[in-house]
């Protein structure tokens, strides 16, 4: 076929040197096409544009179906040329009559997109007569997946048979006809005529040969259950990590997810922000959204806020909603700065606006804030009522607590009770969860415990994981039902078996009371060591840390211990760091460091931990930075705390650093000791014990000190009064008859006199530990007061068959293992 140049000729002077052949230097059809193309995309004023399209009529004149075919595209998107979409397909029409095959493809998605499927499909069909692969292959495609009318699954197999048969040994052929058969057997799985078994076989046998299709399906087939097959997560989190390995970006990017996530799998945020890291760089858009919501929740520093949020408000803009919720809580908590509550309402209201009800929960939430005025708790209420209206549980819980906790608008119960009736019939797992909080707690309704329980139980019947805990715990208790604390933890241990972290956290907090049958610290930690990845707050490596630190119930491990509590103080604990900051300023344990004591004090300082205050001066007074100390301690002073006003006083007390304030320094301890501060008794009473800063040492006094420490309430006075006694009257008869053990003694006293024994009344306290492990049996030798090789052999031997309580501390000959051994209750 040719074609008649006249047809589509718009310029004389070409028509006219065509017809003479006065072109001495006559140009290929290429040549001239590849010409016009580069003038097009660089076109930039009309001249160019004209000279473009005479160059392309020149190459149709010529029999070019290609050049017919860049004009016909040209005309039809409007790129450069004026627009004639009419035009533009007649143009393509005939590219496609006269072979080029561009052209046929080129119609079968335009008219697929303009939704004229017959028309789509008729481009095609010559081509796919002629055995053409990629045209059989779109075809299977267009019938297996396309519109119902069109949708036929048999023409979709005769189809993709005349790929498979005309594919010879071209490699991508072959791999385009399994990504097909994969589509197709999705295709006749959702039709339900097919055998599920038969189809799992095949699409194994196309993943075992790589296809990432297939490895995609039977990762949507086993994560979620589908066709009759029985859900495997974990199962179809091996298929997707198959394809992230085959170097998939939207594997790296599902596995990422999941991974942060922690559903289907532990959950490791290094891996999952390594893997999205990875599909974020391979052009996954999705990876960038979900990075920046982990830098929005503190879990991710590989992009700056500002980036994160504009990154967030993009994908917003674009229609993503979890984006558009993401910001509207970010912008509401301050995640960015200060409260936006404008650009807040903004988002919320735009995804409230088709009545959705998670939606309409957040711009409920939204409005309903600390400075709320009356027309935004209206607004708020009113949508709640709206949605409760169309039966959502959700809205229901949420007007329920509304009329009861008198926050945002005055306590009606009549009107509370009006929605419970709405909400209770119909009740599912997460509503009776609430319910049972709510007549459980008596905090809002008047306590009903069998009520409470029934919703509870139901609650754990139809699955609800946040049941569990409370459910097994009411079993252990007994205080509504007869205990049965076997079944309460079996049932802990099923669920936290199954990666349930709520049932691992109480399993954990179980074994971990003390003086319980199932009491198990080693158990208990543990667990809480496989809870550090798996939950992102800051508690559970803070009970670690302080663990390993203080040996308890775990050896003494103080490296390990530093770790938890630098991930506790990470993850925004203020305790952490005011315990690590202590460590370092004393160096019991980590060492002495003043500069990471510093560090560690002035994060507890930022957190709110008034007790840092003062101990951030310690590191000041330390460095001898006598100003920037007074500074802290009179801070902590103004704060309401009274160590620092002792603080001060004792800094006054010293002559050396604070010449000329001594008196000052002694009436500010006096004054606090009157008033019945048992620190700053404490505080004199050791000041005259020891003769500190110059002052006379006085026994008279320092015991009058520690009474008044006692009568405030001081513990631990009575212990360092009875030290001081034993000192004062130096022989053991009169020791004895003072009495470590006497009665009248409490645990903190006793531990804190046999800790100041260890300064001034060792021999003492080492006789009185002698003669306890002696009375257990342990200690052979002579009762000397000497702790030697035998005292020393009969306390590894206690500590031994004491080892429910841990190994010995080191030393031996340590507070610690006193302690125990005085504490020690003789088995008969």
């Amino acid at each position: 076929m040719f074609v008649h140049f006249g047809k589509y000729v718009r310029n004389s002077v070409l028509v006219l040197s065509l017809c003479t052949g006065s072109f001495a230097h006559a140009q290929s059809s290429s040549e001239l096409i590849q010409k016009a193309e580069e003038l097009l995309n660089n076109a930039s004023d009309p001249e160019t544009i004209q000279e473009a399209e005479d160059l392309l009529f020149e190459a149709v004149d010529n029999n070019s179906a290609k050049a017919l075919y860049v004009l016909g595209e040209n005309y039809v998107e409007g790129n450069v040329l004026a627009q004639n979409e009419g035009r533009g397909l007649a143009m393509i029409s005939e590219a496609a009559a006269l072979g080029f095959k561009p052209a046929s493809f080129y119609l079968f998605k335009f008219y697929q997109e303009k939704g004229e499927y017959t028309n789509a499909v008729g481009s095609l069909e010559a081509l796919a007569a002629q055995g053409d692969v990629r045209a059989n292959d779109q075809l299977a495609k267009f019938y297996a997946t396309g519109p119902e009318a069109f949708r036929d699954l048999a023409r979709a197999q005769s189809f993709l048979d005349a790929v498979v048969a005309n594919s010879g040994n071209d490699e991508n052929a072959i791999k385009r006809t399994a990504s097909t058969r994969v589509t197709l057997i999705e295709a006749q799985l959702e039709d339900g005529g097919f055998d599920t078994n038969k189809a799992l076989s095949e699409l194994e046998q196309l993943a075992s040969q790589n296809v990432e299709g297939a490895l995609f399906l039977l990762r949507k087939i086993y994560s979620r259950g589908l066709y009759g097959v029985p859900a495997d997560p974990a199962k179809g989190i091996g298929y997707i990590a198959k394809a992230e390995n085959l170097g998939n970006s939207s594997a790296a990017l599902l596995l990422g997810q999941e991974y942060v996530k922690g559903a289907n799998v532990d959950r490791d945020l290094e891996k999952g922000i390594s893997l999205l890291e990875k599909a974020a760089e391979n052009g996954q858009e999705r990876a960038n959204v979900i990075l920046a919501s982990l830098v929005v929740d503190g879990n991710y520093d590989g992009l700056s806020r500002e980036v994160a949020e504009a990154i967030l408000s993009d994908a917003a803009d674009g229609g993503d909603t979890s984006s558009a919720r993401t910001l509207a809580r970010s912008y509401a908590r301050g995640d960015f700065g200060a409260e936006r509550t404008k650009e807040a309402l903004t988002y919320a209201r735009e995804l409230a606006s088709n009545g959705e009800e998670g939606a309409v929960i957040l711009l409920a939430d939204t409005l309903l804030r600390e400075d709320a005025s009356k027309e935004e708790i209206d607004e708020a209420v009113a949508k709640l009522d709206v949605l409760a209206n169309t039966g959502s549980e959700k809205a229901l819980m949420r007007l329920i607590e509304l009329n009861l906790d008198e926050e945002f608008i005055p306590r009606n119960q009549q009107v509370a009770e009006d929605y419970l009736a709405k909400l209770t019939p119909e009740a599912t797992g997460s509503s009776k969860r609430f319910l049972a909080d709510l007549f459980l707690s008596g905090e809002l309704l008047e306590q009903d415990p069998v009520l409470g329980l029934r919703y509870l139980t139901e609650a754990y019947n139809d699955g609800v994981a946040s049941a569990v805990v409370p459910y097994a715990r009411i079993l252990i208790e007994g205080e509504i039902v007869p205990a049965n604390p076997e079944k309460g933890i079996e049932i802990l241990e099923t669920a936290a078996a199954t990666g349930d972290v709520r049932a691992k956290q109480g399993l954990a907090s179980l074994h971990l009371e003390d003086g319980q049958p199932y009491t198990d610290k080693v158990k208990g930690y543990s667990l809480l060591e496989t809870l550090v990845s798996e939950t992102d707050g800051p508690t559970v490596p803070f009970r670690l840390g302080r663990a390993y630190l203080r040996g308890e119930g775990v050896p003494i491990d103080v490296a390990k211990a530093a770790v938890y509590l630098e991930e506790a103080s990470d993850r925004g604990h203020s305790a952490a760091p005011f315990l690590l900051g202590r460590e370092y300023l004393h160096g019991r344990n980590l060492g002495r460091n003043f500069r990471l004591a510093e560090k560690f004090f002035a994060i507890a300082v930022e957190r709110g931990n008034k007790r840092a205050l003062t101990s951030l001066g310690d590191v000041f007074w330390r460095n001898r930075n006598n100003k920037r100390a007074l500074e802290l301690y009179q801070q902590a002073a103004d704060e309401g705390d009274e160590t620092g006003t002792i603080k001060i006083g004792l800094a006054y007390l010293n002559p050396a650093r604070s010449p000329g304030k001594q008196a000052e320094g002694l009436r500010l301890l006096e004054d606090l000791s009157s008033s019945g501060s048992a620190q700053a008794s404490m505080a004199l009473a050791n000041v005259f014990l020891r003769g500190d800063y110059e002052m006379p040492q006085d026994n008279s006094r320092a015991l009058s000190y520690y009474d008044s420490a006692i009568a405030a309430g001081n513990d631990a006075a009575a212990g360092l009064r009875l030290t001081l006694l034993s000192e004062i009257n130096s022989s053991v008869e009169d020791f004895e008859k003072i009495s470590l053990l006497s009665e009248d003694l409490t645990e903190a006293g006793r531990n804190r006199f046999v800790q100041s024994g260890f300064d001034r009344a060792g021999r003492q306290v080492a006789y009185i530990v002698q003669e306890k492990l002696q009375d257990l049996g342990y200690y052979k030798g002579a009762l000397d007061g000497l702790f030697g090789r035998g005292s020393e052999a009969s306390m590894l031997l206690f500590c031994q068959d004491d080892a429910f309580n841990g190994p010995c501390a080191t030393p031996v000959w340590s507070p610690e293992n006193a302690i125990r051994v005085l504490k020690h209750e003789k088995q008969n």
